[in-house]
């Protein structure tokens, strides 16, 4: 449990360092993709970032990107709505334990 809670308190501290909002749920592809750069989880030779990232894709669930904005839609989508690769928090931490 404790290293659950000091990895949660990394991810914070990462997350109010790069200014980036977290989505309450949990993390998009991109936000991790960063994360995992910037704290050196990923090594070529003993943990490439290509396996890293299928370990993400692979629990991440689609999320639909909505505003209440009526201009923040793309006109060309119509009535389609972006969607967004996202994991759970619980996800997240499973991932970085894999």
């Amino acid at each position: 449990y404790d290293d659950v809670k000091e990895t949660l308190g990394w991810i914070q501290t990462w997350v109010s360092a790069t200014g980036l909002s977290m989505l309450q749920m949990g993390m998009d592809r991109s936000s991790f993709c960063q994360f995992i750069l910037d704290l050196g989880l990923v090594d070529q030779d003993k943990l490439p970032f290509v396996w890293a990232v299928s370990v993400f894709d692979k629990r991440a669930k689609l999320l639909k990107v909505t505003s209440s904005d009526p201009e923040w839609v793309d006109p060309h989508l119509e009535t389609r709505s972006p969607v967004l690769p996202v994991v759970s928090k619980w996800d997240r931490m499973e991932i970085l334990d894999s």
